[in-house]
């Protein structure tokens, strides 16, 4: 096949992983976002998975080539176009994000817009738009099967950060974020009532107006609350305290760029309301997964301090045990966590006449976390707390 000429190749990894390479087994590949070297008889080639897509990067002669497999099709990166590009039926086509209805063929050596009936010379006369392409994941439990009306006493708050400024991805903590909120609405929370923080929005001073502010001064005695986070947790190596990470979170500064989990529990535990369920995909072992840990910090495993003493009267659902890490279904596009609490929510957790209980839900979803995550090798044990006096029984699909 003709490939676009390209004088130069852009390479995704540093250059001073080009020198003193240490090589690994596709099975010693343990972290996302981390670039890992392999062999392949006397051909070398770097990897690296993160933002849900495989990356990789070799050498021929002094060029350097990259390339990304996602959505099941190769892309290529193509400087003279500077687009991702893939090879099908018999040609080269690239996409430009910003609009994606216009899809671009190369002939005649350059890009050109496809047509639906190019003339016999092969010149393209117009530019026929075409259909959008298909998301690159799609999931059984991003649209709720059940609905409810609107409860103006319902308050949530939903923060997925997937993309840090000073942090490596966590995968899919969009998506997760994105799918909750359609499963709050259809749980009855009116979207005037439903904050959603994603990327640069979930920055710690957000986090901290919506849940210290914001719900202070509209929760009642009648109200339900709602408060989701996917992301990283990270472990203070010296106290062993719990930190959620927003978008600007430093693990080296987690006293002022983390949300303590404790904080979090005593601000949510000062609401007048009648019923609070916090749901977590996130780990605090630091050792992987949906945590972090300061460069050259020893993990703390068993020592890490979830605050299970200060959730009061909240019932919180949380992804893994202390020295667990979090895991996701590239498949479905999901952490793991995420994707069976919501499949529970949508029908498959055994519930009453009137919906779908806290502790069926748990029942649910813990058995299959825990299956998922040793068919990768690993432990991951879902959490439920509950406060003393039960709630165990208290609906969180609530269809009447």
């Amino acid at each position: 096949m003709n490939r676009p000429p390209s004088d130069r190749h852009t390479h995704f990894f540093d250059d001073k992983d080009a020198v003193g390479r240490v090589f690994a087994r596709e099975g010693e590949e343990r972290e996302t976002n981390r670039y890992y070297w392999h062999r392949d008889r006397d051909f070398d080639y770097v990897h690296c998975f993160r933002g849900g897509a495989h990356w990789y990067g070799f050498y021929v002669g002094s060029d350097y080539y990259w390339s990304q497999y996602r959505g099941g099709r190769w892309w290529w990166y193509d400087p003279g176009a500077a687009r991702y590009v893939y090879y099908g039926d018999g040609s080269w086509w690239w996409q430009d994000p910003a609009r994606p209805q216009v899809v671009y063929v190369y002939q005649k050596d350059a890009y050109v817009p496809y047509a639906e009936q190019p003339d016999p010379n092969n010149v393209v006369t117009y530019a026929a738009p075409a259909e959008p392409p298909p998301p690159l994941y799609t999931s059984d439990v991003d649209a709720p099967n059940y609905a409810a009306k609107p409860d103006p006493n319902r308050f949530a708050i939903v923060i997925g950060v997937e993309s840090y400024a000073n942090l490596p991805a966590a995968d899919f903590a969009a998506r997760d974020a994105a799918a909750v909120r359609a499963h709050l609405t259809a749980l009855g929370y009116p979207d005037r009532n439903v904050v959603v923080l994603t990327s640069s929005q979930a920055a710690r001073g957000s986090v901290a107006k919506y849940v210290e502010s914001w719900l202070p001064e509209r929760v009642t005695d009648k109200s339900r609350v709602f408060v989701y986070f996917a992301g990283h947790g990270a472990p203070d190596p010296k106290t062993g305290a719990a930190y959620l990470m927003p978008w600007d979170g430093d693990a080296k500064y987690l006293a002022d760029t983390g949300y303590p989990l404790k904080r979090l529990y005593e601000k949510l535990n000062a609401l007048p309301a009648k019923e609070i369920v916090v749901a977590l995909d996130s780990c605090f072992s630091g050792t992987g997964g949906r945590s972090v840990l300061v460069a050259g910090a020893r993990p703390l495993i068993t020592n890490v301090d979830l605050a299970r003493g200060s959730t009061g009267k909240l019932v919180v659902f949380s992804a893994t045990g202390t020295s667990e890490v979090t895991g996701t279904l590239p498949a479905q596009g999901h952490g793991l966590f995420t994707y069976w609490f919501l499949k529970g929510l949508n029908g498959e957790a055994a519930g009453n006449k009137d919906g779908v209980t806290v502790q069926a839900l748990f029942d649910y979803l813990a058995p299959n976390v825990e299956d998922a995550a040793r068919r990768d090798n690993r432990d991951q044990t879902p959490q439920l707390l509950v406060p003393p006096d039960g709630q165990r029984q208290l609906l969180i699909e609530d269809l009447r």
